[in-house]
């Protein structure tokens, strides 16, 4: 059998593998539905069904999170404006798909599974020249815990990685054979990558100025290919200035949401803001940038949220704490004047940026680019210790490989199950997927003629709709309120309604020895921990007896 033919077949073998990893269990797996999960879900079926988003945008640019039946928060930027990218793929889905938890993860995963696997052996391939280097870094990318992870859910983290694999492609295309229709996909596709996720604004102009370094280097003019990307890269941006036209309020919004520290950390712009000397604004932002090249965080941990990584295993396998220093080393030494050394390095070590900006460390939803360059260098690595005259050099690199597979079949049998309890109450810590079948049948029953959510519960509107909707129900949506938790201060509510508030024994005992509520459910997470208390309004003060 050819070579060729050998190559795809394996690669086909992989891609079959991989997808069945990423779709495997998908709506068991995570075990709740997330915050952002649920926006992406409602509005995404808004516009499969009416090409609308729920604030009646047809086929909006960007999305607007805010609900008109929904709860309505003051945020101290103002409306929430997110990439169109992935709500798109998620409302093509949902043309073919019902609305359920595993429908709406299903693009990202085909993304991380399938797509990834194969423009990493694309890009590799024409990166290396070499198909069993190709393949290997396929394989590596495919087993990254950080992208099983994160792949597994409707966010839009992993989106990027199709758009710089895509890059790495065109751009070594052209290194290779210098036609200009590469170099004009090298800033078509970067430009597209802007609208995936947020901090490709930083990246992908950062990764066109790449593309006209190696352009330098693989041609005498490189003005002309240049000039070609540019213009490919401000085509897909053209679209902005009529929805900024209509908009004008966005740009402000994302600045002031993203300079918005975070809890634990302080942002590099709202640092600035307050008006902290450059010093301290420094050590703070190399402080969070050199967080995301901890040993510890990239090959055991992962990190401290759950949502994000089981705990039990590092962004990447124990395997790449050895091949990426030797694939950095490799490039250093081998490639460090070459377009080929300087893009893989260089876009490593900018990886972190926007996070660095934003000020929050250990963050690998923000990172995401690590992955690709990671694993490009780890590759580079693979291909140094195999290229050595040395049999004791070459059989390190094949077991380290071999490796991978091995520690990885542990990770993932983790994660479809220890991980998906432990795990739960981190990706919704009110388990409101245990109490909406429960609220929707007594509301579409009639036995509730009005539904009382407490709003601060953790993004709790877009679930309801989500759950309204995937129930065939939405028409609940006109019978809900939304209110502080003070059931005292609820004021009249008609006989029979329920009210959703979290799970206080003070609080929900009160209620109940008032005689004006009952307690109608209990809400337990699948890790045994209550949540939620669903009430009952009675008739009497008389009734005090809970329901069970």
């Amino acid at each position: 059998m050819p070579r060729a033919r050998t190559g795809q077949m394996v690669l086909l073998v992989l891609t079959a593998i991989g997808g069945w990893v990423y779709l495997h269990r998908l709506g068991d797996v995570p075990v709740y539905l997330s915050l952002d999960e649920a926006h992406f879900a409602v509005h995404a079926d808004a516009i499969a069904s009416t090409g609308r988003n729920l604030n009646g945008d047809r086929l909006p640019l960007f999305i607007n999170l805010a609900d008109p039946l929904g709860d309505r928060p003051d945020l101290p930027w103002g409306n929430t404006w997110y990439q169109p990218f992935l709500f798109y793929l998620i409302a093509a889905a949902l043309k073919l798909l019902p609305l359920t938890e595993a429908s709406i993860r299903t693009p990202t995963a085909i993304l991380g599974g399938v797509v990834n696997i194969v423009l990493m052996y694309l890009a590799a391939d024409r990166l290396f020249g070499k198909r069993r280097i190709a393949i290997a870094a396929a394989a590596m990318l495919a087993m990254c815990p950080a992208s099983v992870v994160i792949s597994r859910q409707a966010l839009d983290y992993t989106c990027p990685i199709v758009f710089i694999l895509a890059w790495l492609f065109c751009l070594s295309s052209f290194v290779r054979d210098p036609r200009l229709r590469y170099a004009i996909g090298t800033g078509l596709v970067l430009g597209v990558g802007c609208y995936s996720y947020i901090t490709s604004w930083i990246m992908m102009p950062l990764y066109l100025v790449l593309s006209w370094v190696a352009f330098a280097t693989a041609v005498r003019n490189p003005i002309r290919p240049a000039v070609a990307s540019a213009v490919a890269f401000m085509l897909p941006l053209l679209a902005i200035l009529p929805w900024l036209w209509i908009h004008p309020e966005m740009p402000g919004n994302l600045l002031s949401a993203y300079s918005i520290s975070d809890p634990e950390h302080v942002s590099a712009i709202q640092a600035v803001r307050d008006g902290r000397g450059l010093i301290e604004v420094a050590r703070r932002s190399v402080s969070v940038y050199w967080a995301y090249f901890d040993p510890s965080f990239l090959f055991l941990s992962g990190g401290a949220s759950r949502k994000l990584s089981t705990g039990q295993a590092g962004v990447f396998l124990l395997p790449v704490a050895i091949l990426l220093p030797i694939g950095v080393y490799a490039l250093v030494r081998r490639d460090r004047r070459s377009w080929f050394g300087l893009t893989l390095v260089a876009g490593l070590f900018s990886a972190p940026l926007p996070a660095t900006l934003k000020g929050t460390a250990f963050a690998i939803e923000r990172t995401m680019a690590l992955l690709p360059f990671a694993i490009l260098i780890s590759a580079c690595g693979l291909a140094w210790l195999w290229e050595s005259r040395r049999t004791t050099v070459r059989v390190l690199g094949t077991l380290l490989l071999v490796a991978q597979p091995l520690q990885f079949a542990g990770f993932y049998q983790d994660y479809l199950s220890d991980y998906r309890t432990r795990s739960a109450l981190g990706y919704d810590p009110t388990a409101f997927g245990e109490a909406a079948p429960f609220l929707v049948d007594a509301a579409a029953g009639g036995e509730s003629p009005a539904v009382y959510l407490t709003a601060p519960l953790y993004d709790v509107s877009a679930k309801w709709r989500f759950w309204v909707t995937r129930l065939g129900h939405p028409d609940l949506l006109s019978r809900t309120h939304y209110f502080d938790g003070n059931l005292a201060g609820l004021g009249p509510a008609p006989i029979g309604s329920l009210a959703v508030v979290p799970s206080e024994d003070a609080a929900v005992n009160a209620a109940v020895s008032s005689g004006e509520w009952v307690l109608a459910r209990r809400v337990m997470s699948i890790d045994g921990q209550p949540t939620l208390a669903i009430l009952r309004k009675t008739a009497s003060r008389l009734l005090k007896k809970p329901a069970t």
